[in-house]
C-alpha cells in the first residue's frame, strides 16, 4: 500500500490502513486510540471482537454447539423409537382392553342380571358381533356337512363350484341376519323401557351393554357350538342345539330387560310387554321378508354363474 500508511491487524498480521476501524480480513476490531502512527504499531489492550482468539465466545460457540448436537440426538432417537413407544402404548391399551371385557363375560356368567358394576359401553356391541360371527360360522359348518356330500357329487359331475358358493352364501347372509335380528330385538326393548316405562337412566348403546351382559353365557355355549361343528357330522345335533339355546337366552334377555326396568310412569310392564311383542312380530316378519329374498335371489344368481 504505497502512499498510505499502514498497520498490522493484530489478529491476523495482515497490513491494512492505519485508519481502518476493523481489518477488512478477519473482522477484528480496531480499537481507535490514535489515527496516525508509524507502520506496524501495535494496538494496547485489545481483545478481538470474533475469531480464534476471542476465548468467551468460542467457549459459548462450543456450548450452543453442544446443546445443538444434544437436542438432535434426541429428536433422532425419539424419531427412531417412536413408532416402538406408540406399538408399545397400543398394545398395552388392547391387553387392557381385552381382560376388562373378559372380566365382563365373566361377570355376566356369574351374575348375569348385576348391573351394580361399570363395564364399558361398547362391550355390549363386541359381544353381539362376536355371537353373530359364531353363529355363522357354525351354521356354516353345519351347511357344509349335511349337504356337503350332494354338491360335492353335484360339483364333481357338472365341473361346477357350488358347494363353495353356496358356503359363501350361507356364511355372510346368516352373519347379516343374526346382526340385524340382534340390534332388532334389542332395540324394541330399549324403545319399550325408554319410551314407554319412561326408564331413561341409561343411553342405548350401556342398554345394549346391559342386555348382552344378561347372555355372556350365550357367546361361550356358541363358542362350544363352533367346535362342535367343525369336528363333522356326529357333532350337527350338538353344534346346532348351542344355537337354540342362545337364541332362547336372546329371548331372556329381552323379557328380563323390560321387567328390570323402573317406569316413572303409571303404564304397566306387562302391558307393555305385549304391546312390543307385537311390534317386533310385524318389524321382524317385513325386514327378514326383504333381506331374505335379497339374500335368497343373490344365491340363486350366483348359482347360476356357477354352472356356465
Amino acid at each position: 500500500m504505497k502512499g498510505v500508511l499502514t498497520m498490522k491487524c493484530p489478529n491476523c498480521q495482515r497490513e491494512i490502513p492505519a485508519d481502518s476501524k476493523f481489518c477488512t480480513y478477519c473482522g477484528f476490531q480496531i480499537p481507535q486510540v490514535s489515527t496516525a502512527g508509524p507502520t506496524g504499531a501495535q494496538p494496547q489492550n485489545s481483545q478481538p471482537q470474533f475469531g480464534p482468539n476471542n476465548q468467551g465466545q468460542q467457549n459459548q460457540f462450543n456450548a450452543n454447539q453442544g446443546n445443538f448436537n444434544q437436542n438432535m440426538n434426541q429428536n433422532m432417537n425419539q424419531q427412531t423409537s417412536g413408532s416402538n413407544i406408540n406399538i408399545n402404548i397400543d398394545m398395552d391399551q388392547t391387553s387392557v382392553y381385552a381382560k376388562n371385557y373378559w372380566s365382563y363375560l365373566i361377570h355376566g356368567v356369574k351374575r348375569p342380571a348385576d348391573f351394580a358394576q361399570p363395564f364399558n359401553k361398547y362391550f355390549g356391541l363386541i359381544s353381539l358381533l362376536i355371537s353373530s360371527l359364531f353363529i355363522a360360522l357354525t351354521l356354516t359348518m353345519v351347511e357344509i356337512h349335511a349337504a356337503g356330500g350332494v354338491l360335492g357329487n353335484v360339483d364333481s359331475l357338472l365341473n361346477t363350484n357350488t358347494q363353495s358358493v353356496a358356503g359363501f352364501g350361507t356364511f355372510f347372509g346368516v352373519l347379516l341376519l343374526s346382526i340385524i335380528g340382534e340390534f332388532v330385538l334389542f332395540s324394541m326393548a330399549h324403545l319399550v323401557v325408554r319410551g314407554f316405562l319412561g326408564d331413561k337412566s341409561v343411553g342405548y348403546m350401556a342398554d345394549l351393554t346391559r342386555f348382552q351382559h344378561i347372555m355372556s353365557l350365550g357367546v361361550f355355549v356358541l363358542a362350544a357350538g363352533f367346535i362342535f361343528s367343525i369336528l363333522g357330522t356326529i357333532a350337527i345335533a350338538l353344534a346346532t342345539l348351542c344355537v337354540f339355546f342362545y337364541d332362547a337366552l336372546l329371548s331372556c334377555a329381552y323379557v328380563a330387560l323390560i321387567f328390570m326396568a323402573k317406569p316413572t310412569n303409571h303404564f304397566d310392564r306387562v302391558y307393555a310387554f305385549l304391546v312390543s311383542g307385537i311390534i317386533l312380530f310385524v318389524v321382524a316378519l317385513v325386514v327378514f321378508t326383504i333381506v331374505g329374498v335379497g339374500i335368497g335371489w343373490s344365491i340363486i344368481g350366483n348359482l347360476f354363474n356357477s354352472f356356465e
